[in-house]
């Protein structure tokens, strides 16, 4: 199943080999968690650049209590301040898709 995913192709999870390590060590986990924050990072990316907003207008984080009193940042793939949006029409496009999704459309 996984040999016929392209993208498993492209970064060689569909080698047999890489089960094989999985089951001996659960080592796949680690690859799927650099895999997810590769994909948050060129999300993050690509929104900065379609609306020509800084890297701080992008990033958002907040962090919270875990059990035991440890701390966790979590972090939001990206956040679109609406009034940074320097161009009206790319800006207006923004809002308007905002309140159909409010509007559950």
């Amino acid at each position: 199943m996984y040999r016929s995913d392209p993208f498993y192709n492209w970064v060689g999870l569909d080698n047999p080999l890489m089960y094989a390590a999985h089951k001996a060590a659960g080592g796949m986990t680690s690859i799927y968690r650099q895999i997810g924050i590769g994909c948050e990072r060129l999300f993050r990316k690509v929104v900065q650049d379609a609306l020509t907003l800084t890297e701080d207008d992008v990033r958002w984080s907040y962090t919270v209590r875990k059990e035991r009193g440890k701390m966790r940042t979590l972090y939001l793939d990206a956040r679109i301040p609406t009034n940074a949006v320097p161009d009206t029409a790319k800006r207006r496009v923004v809002k308007d898709w905002i309140a159909a999704c409010a509007a559950g459309l």
